[in-house]
């Protein structure tokens, strides 16, 4: 993939930069990494529920064993 013509000054900028080099005029995402960035944030969250979910079961599953014992 070639180089990008920048919207402000029109000179030529990377694919994957972020803003141009020569006038600074900020360059969004490609909308593939965009939709990355989402579905990582959504995997995080879902890692994190997954996480808290087995700790609660473990504290319950501990809550009456040790209830049995006494």
């Amino acid at each position: 993939m070639g180089p990008v013509t920048c919207p402000e000054c029109a000179a030529p900028v990377l694919p994957r930069a972020r803003s141009c080099p020569r006038c600074g005029h900020p360059l969004a995402p490609p909308p593939a990494e965009a939709e990355r960035r989402e579905m990582r944030a959504g995997a995080v969250a879902a890692k994190i529920v997954a996480v808290l979910l087995v700790l609660y079961m473990l504290g319950v599953a501990g809550y009456f064993v040790y209830d049995h014992l006494l």
